[in-house]
């Protein structure tokens, strides 16, 4: 986790980005890549970082929905266009 806070892949205020954004509810569970599309590259990895977070939380949810669903792929395919 030390390389990934030095080398800026994740934000430690990526809450507040979250909030500060005013996502709807259902963009940011389910995020799609028109709904991506609209966001800059620091609410990409806001986004990014609630999801790992949720998930931390909610017993290994993050296998069902934000990887087996595809979210976290094109979460990070907007991140390297």
């Amino acid at each position: 986790m030390k390389e990934a806070y030095n080398c800026g892949v994740v934000i430690p205020d990526y809450d507040t980005i979250i909030t500060d954004g005013d996502f709807s509810q259902n963009d940011l569970f389910y995020p799609s890549k028109e709904w991506i599309a609209t966001l800059s590259h620091r609410q990409i990895l806001a986004v990014i970082a609630w999801h790992f977070r949720r998930d931390h939380f909610n017993e290994g949810s993050w296998i069902s929905e934000t990887v087996a669903k595809g979210y976290m792929a094109t979460l990070a395919d907007a991140l390297v266009d």
